[in-house]
């Protein structure tokens, strides 16, 4: 990895095992279910695909919900109260989430909002407040 580098590719903790996998010349288990890429070309200097997106679900907190597209970030809160709303950000404008932009995105919300509901895998060990 050379010294000193820097990245701006967005990834997650999903994607360590991946990239370490491939760094030792390993490879996944053709059953694991991981939605995380290896980050060895990004460290290794070369060109990489950035990811189609993030997506994070949390009970706590009254039940939570994400996901990033690009730019884009969509997110529930306080869903065990029956709260369903979108908020929607614009990262690279606001990376500080301080403007909720979902009026005036109609579209971007349906989009990440049904990738939420593709990307979502009901559990029960961890079940989610207001959508289980």
């Amino acid at each position: 990895i050379p010294a000193g580098s820097r990245s701006d590719f967005v990834s997650g903790f999903e994607d360590w095992v991946p990239t370490l996998m491939g760094a030792v010349g390993g490879s996944l288990p053709k059953a694991s279910k991981t939605t995380g890429v290896s980050l060895l070309p990004t460290l290794m200097g070369e060109s990489q695909s950035a990811r189609p997106y993030l997506y994070r679900e949390f009970p706590g907190y009254g039940g939570q919900q994400s996901i990033r597209m690009g730019d884009w970030k969509a997110i529930r809160q306080e869903m065990g109260k029956g709260n369903l709303k979108v908020e929607l950000y614009n990262l690279k404008n606001d990376p500080s989430e301080q403007q909720n932009i979902a009026s005036e995105n109609a579209q971007v919300v349906e989009r990440l909002t049904k990738q939420m509901g593709l990307a979502r895998e009901p559990s029960k060990v961890f079940p989610m407040p207001g959508i289980e």
